[in-house]
This record gives structure tokens, C-alpha cells and sequence, in this order.
């Protein structure tokens, strides 16, 4: 009868181009099959601590079969473990955005580990031209923070050895015209200010905004330390941002 391959041994061989491949037995299933994580590294060294960092998560029962988790699924995994407690709460919530609603929407339904380059250039070219409820797509900069989003979701399952390769790899994001920002006229204020209803606070906003070029977030951010009444001067030093059900300065 042959040997039983203990969990955490494994074959380390080097592939004619160089790659050093270490085959590494993690388990047995159901039906007493071996359960293999495959690990790799042009490095001998690398691989070696790549090695080490594998026996260790399995050991310690941290190592999750990929079938088990949807694209949906570690995105949002990743963003709970590895992102909210390290980025501002801003940017943890365009992470949350691109993936409630896009990434979620079009290929959260995908197996992790069957996520391929294909799916994502198509997920990527889907965004660009037709986005979920715009007419003419995302913009580019919206594109890319979708990108970003799940190409990082994706950096990390190969660092947790849950992806054997980033499937984001070598997407190439559409070029698109950037959209001109436009200004209102001078007559196309009055006219705007003529649908508020008279001296109320939504009036006097947009007054104030058409008067100082601030951003909302600049202005709802206001204090009173603010204004200098006697210079007649406002200082922005910061601003109002909502993140999902709360807003913070």
C-alpha cells in the first residue's frame, strides 16, 4: 500500500523556463482524494516562504477552498478584513460602492477561482459603454476605481493562496472622451434661483455656491470659526462627506 502523503508535504520541482512549482498535499476529501494547493516563485527563496506561509494558514485551519467563495463574496470579505479598518472611511466607501453597484450586479454570481482575464475585460468593456443605469457608460475615472476595486480583491486571494494568479492582470481599460464640465450663465442662475422658493436656506445655498465656487461638501462643512464677518471671508479647511448611513468631516 502506498505511503500517505502527510498534509503540508509537498514536490518542489523548477520548470524549464525557470519557475520554481511546489505542490503541496493540504488535505483529503470525502471521497480520500488529496487536496493539493499548488505555490510558485522565480525566486528559490520566495518560494520557500511562500511555502512556509501556506503550512502555517493550514495549520491553523486558514486556508478556504476557492470553490467556496463567489466573486461577490471575497469582495466583500476582503473589504470587512483587509480594507476597512486600514483606508479612510471615503475611500472604503468607493470600494463598497463598486461592488454593490457593479461588480456585485454583472459577475458576483462568478466562482471565485473561475474569474478569468475574459470575464473581466468584458466585465471592463461592459461598464465602459453601457454601465447599470447610465446611457452612455461610466466615465473613466469610475471605470478605473471599479478596477481597482476588484483587482486588489483579487491581489490579495493570491497572497491568501486562494487565486493562483490575479485574473485583473493585463486588462486594458477603454479610452473614453472625458466629459466637459459646463458652468452655468449669469442668466442661467437667475433663472435657476427663480424656481426656489424665495429667502429660504435653499435659496441662500445656492446663492452662496454660485457666489464662491464651493462644493457642497465645503459648505455644509461650514462653522462658525469659519467666517470672518469683518474681513468678509470664509476659510475651507474641510468637508461634509455621507458614507452610506452616516457622514463624517
Amino acid at each position: 500500500m502506498a505511503k500517505r502523503r502527510m498534509n503540508g508535504e509537498g514536490t518542489i520541482y523548477q520548470r524549464p523556463n525557470g519557475l520554481w512549482v511546489c505542490e503541496i498535499t493540504i488535505g483529503y476529501d470525502e471521497n480520500n482524494k488529496r487536496i493539493r494547493k499548488v505555490v510558485s516563485s522565480m525566486d528559490r527563496e520566495k518560494l520557500q516562504r511562500k511555502i512556509n506561509d501556506l503550512k502555517y494558514m493550514n495549520d491553523r485551519q486558514l486556508l478556504a477552498d476557492p470553490s467556496d467563495y463567489t466573486v461577490a463574496e471575497w469582495v466583500e470579505f476582503w473589504l470587512d478584513t483587509y480594507k476597512k479598518a486600514a483606508v479612510k472611511a471615503t475611500t472604503y466607501d468607493m470600494y463598497k460602492g463598486s461592488l454593490e453597484r457593479y461588480i456585485k450586479p454583472k459577475i458576483g454570481h462568478y466562482k471565485l477561482n473561475k474569474l478569468s482575464p475574459i470575464i473581466v475585460q468584458k466585465f471592463i468593456n461592459d461598464i465602459s459603454a453601457h454601465g447599470i443605469k447610465t446611457k452612455n457608460g461610466l466615465s473613466q475615472s469610475s471605470i478605473k476605481k471599479v478596477y481597482v476595486t476588484l483587482s486588489q480583491a483579487c491581489k490579495q486571494a493570491v497572497v491568501a493562496n486562494i487565486l493562483y494568479k490575479n485574473p485583473c492582470e493585463g486588462i486594458v481599460i477603454p479610452k473614453k472622451a472625458s466629459r466637459e464640465a459646463k458652468a452655468f450663465s449669469a442668466t442661467e442662475q437667475k433663472n435657476f434661483l427663480a424656481q426656489c422658493p424665495g429667502n429660504t436656506s435653499c435659496e441662500n445655498l445656492f446663492i452662496f455656491a454660485f457666489n464662491t465656487g464651493m462644493r457642497l461638501g465645503e459648505m455644509l462643512a461650514l462653522t462658525w470659526d469659519d467666517i470672518d464677518f469683518n474681513k468678509k471671508t470664509v476659510s475651507v479647511n474641510k468637508s461634509l462627506a455621507e458614507i452610506s448611513d452616516y457622514c463624517v468631516i
